[in-house]
């Protein structure tokens, strides 16, 4: 905008005046405030800059106008991910959601994107609280909900970049995690959870509430067994199916149940990347299978089900924990959920398989198995895995 200085006498004083032409064509007069030149000349400068920075800003993009619908599950940039095979879970578009409206929003709600950097919200994180429920007080964030939140503001910078509403992404600290690690199981305990006995196997996983019938607790034991010896989740327990299995081998995990018992894709899986794994699996825990097989049936579908149903994460939890009381198992100053069993594998196995092919076979890294998606393929890699591990998979129970 073009500004005209000019003087004018008021009340016997000179004052410096300027005019400029508004958006509609109008002239508009104002005042300095000036007496002298030199002075009115860096009011108008001031005055420039000031209308510079409006203009840039007029271009800028508010945090919260960019963010708060981010992630909708009907909205733009998640209907956008869908078509580039990208399909984050409710849970996990939830839990982001979580995040944004009770930390990221409050912080940066009123700042420009390209305005937001990692110190800023290093100083946010540093003394963040949790958000109070249920009149619970709040305390300070653990480092893996700070990193959570910061995961969470990546991803809409990340987005902002390719929109081009930001030059880059800036390169956040990533907080140290304080949560508590998993204890494991020892020899003593698996033998006493999966007794070798077959007419033993699955005693200490019946309850109460399956009335006398034997099947549940072989249906638990037979489950949890092939969790621990394999190194599986429970979504990917609770998910196996007869196609699933190379009779005599392992399995193919390339599937899991979330939280509402529907079928998905395995931790961090997603259409274009679902990363699909072999697993070697022992002898004598082939032989637990068979024998399961050959109770239920060799038809489709899930291999465990209870009363008709997919199990449940919280169900499958519930039944641990009652086998481990029944079994005697002194959990005084450990931490040991069914995902503990995962534990007891890696750390069983990390001294007996090569790392690289543990984290493979775990699911921690699994990217050298992204393009092999047919069956002959993945049968190959089982072949390969197993002929090298298979001393040390059968080494995880101690038979005799």
């Amino acid at each position: 905008m073009e500004y005209t200085l000019y003087e004018r006498l008021v009340n016997g004083q000179t004052f410096f005046y300027f005019h400029y032409i508004d958006e509609n064509g109008k002239r508009v007069r104002r005042s300095t405030g000036c007496s002298k030149r030199s002075d009115a000349k860096a009011f108008l400068a001031r005055l420039e800059i000031l209308e510079e920075q409006k203009r840039r800003n007029s271009e800028r993009t508010l945090f919260l106008d960019y963010a708060e619908k981010f992630f909708d599950p009907k909205g733009p940039i998640v209907k956008r991910w869908n078509k580039h095979g990208k399909n984050p879970k409710n849970r996990t578009l939830a839990n982001h959601h979580a995040y944004l409206k009770n930390y990221l929003i409050p912080w940066f709600g009123s700042s420009f994107l390209d305005s937001i950097t990692a110190k800023a919200l290093d100083l946010n994180l540093l003394d963040a609280r949790t958000i109070g429920r249920n009149e619970k007080p709040s305390r300070p964030l653990s480092g893996s909900a700070k990193n959570s939140i910061k995961d969470t503001l990546m991803i809409i910078l990340r987005e902002a970049h390719f929109d081009g509403l930001i030059p880059s992404v800036p390169t956040f600290v990533t907080y140290a995690r304080n949560s508590k690690r998993q204890n494991t199981l020892t020899e003593q305990e698996l033998q006493r959870l999966f007794p070798f006995a077959p007419e033993e196997f699955g005693k200490v996983w019946e309850t109460d509430s399956d009335e006398g019938d034997p099947i549940p607790g072989r249906c638990f034991a037979t489950l949890s067994a092939i969790a621990v010896s394999c190194g599986l989740r429970s979504g990917e327990s609770l998910a196996l199916s007869m196609d699933q299995i190379v009779p005599g081998k392992g399995l193919i995990i390339d599937r899991a149940l979330d939280e509402k018992g529907k079928t998905d894709h395995v931790k961090k899986g997603s259409a274009a990347d679902p990363r699909i794994r072999v697993v070697p699996m022992s002898v004598y825990t082939m032989s637990i299978l068979t024998r399961w097989i050959e109770l239920r049936g060799d038809h489709p579908g899930l291999l465990f089900t209870y009363r008709g149903h997919s199990i449940s994460s919280g169900y499958l939890l519930k039944r641990f924990r009652a086998a481990m009381k029944k079994a005697g198992i002194d959990l005084s100053g450990r931490r040991i959920t069914f995902h503990g069993l995962r534990y007891t594998y890696n750390t069983r196995m990390k001294n007996a398989i090569p790392r690289e092919m543990l984290r493979d076979i775990i699911g921690h890294k699994t990217d050298s198995m992204t393009d092999h998606y047919d069956r002959p393929v993945l049968e190959e890699r089982l072949d390969e895995y197993r002929d090298k591990v298979l001393p040390a998979v059968n080494g995880f129970w101690k038979l005799g």
